[in-house]
């Protein structure tokens, strides 16, 4: 049994093979942090989306994640959204999406454990470049 200090995270994954392996690596680090995987999303401290922008499809369902996600987010729980999508639209995902606390371009991914640190400290922030 998880004890009460145990933060956890949700990723769920849009488009190509390129980002399920981003996702595996993503995995890596946040377990590296401490974070505990979950299957719920509702329940995690961390929820991640790590998208695509290659077809419209992809695009729409993190779009549709994104709008259920204002009224369902909890607290306390951070939203990010990575991956080509984030890259393409950056900053206007925080715009859109006020809820969203960290977005962070397709060449973001080495740097997670510091964009976590920094969203702690500085708050909301978008990283594309």
């Amino acid at each position: 049994m998880a004890n009460a200090a145990t933060r956890t995270f949700f990723i769920e994954t849009f488009g190509c093979q390129m980002n399920r392996a981003d996702s595996e690596v993503i995995l890596g680090q946040l377990s590296g942090l401490g974070f505990v995987r979950t299957g719920d999303a509702a329940a995690a401290d961390l929820v991640v989306y790590n998208t695509c922008s290659v077809r419209d499809g992809a695009e729409a369902k993190v779009r549709g994640r994104l709008d259920a996600c204002r009224y369902r987010k909890r607290p306390g729980q951070k939203l990010v959204v990575m991956g080509c999508m984030a890259q393409r639209l950056g900053r206007d995902i925080l715009d859109r999406w006020p809820h969203v606390d960290l977005v962070a371009g397709s060449d973001q991914f080495a740097s997670l454990p510091t964009l976590l640190q920094r969203l702690d400290q500085e708050g909301r922030l978008a990283e594309t470049g």
